[in-house]
């Protein structure tokens, strides 16, 4: 039997707050996707872990002076923001995102 993958309105658990780190991201899989998780402030804010051009896994890519970039053609989004900063890209998709105890949920 396969498993039952989120419907959209479900958040997921994705790990423990104190896994996020306070420079940089973490990366989860929720529903066979790849989500980047990065602190904003006081706050954890999920984007999407691919790039909007041609979906590379940015956590394959390298995190530099706040930003992370691509690892097959360079582009750079913001971490804080989901920003892209290349005229190729769309800004990352941005989930929503809850604390539950010290757990971090992410809704897709």
């Amino acid at each position: 039997m396969l498993p039952r993958l989120p419907t959209e309105a479900e958040f997921v658990d994705v790990g423990f707050v104190a896994e996020v780190p306070a420079q940089g991201a973490r990366f989860v899989q929720v529903g066979g996707r790849e989500v980047m998780l990065v602190r904003r402030g006081g706050d954890i804010a999920a984007f999407s872990g691919s790039c909007t051009h041609n979906l590379a896994r940015l956590s394959e890519g390298v995190i530099d002076g706040g930003q992370i970039v691509c690892p097959r053609h360079g582009a750079r989004f913001t971490l804080a923001t989901g920003k892209s900063q290349s005229s190729l890209c769309r800004d990352l998709p941005s989930y929503a995102v809850r604390i539950v105890g010290r757990r971090v949920q992410v809704r897709l």
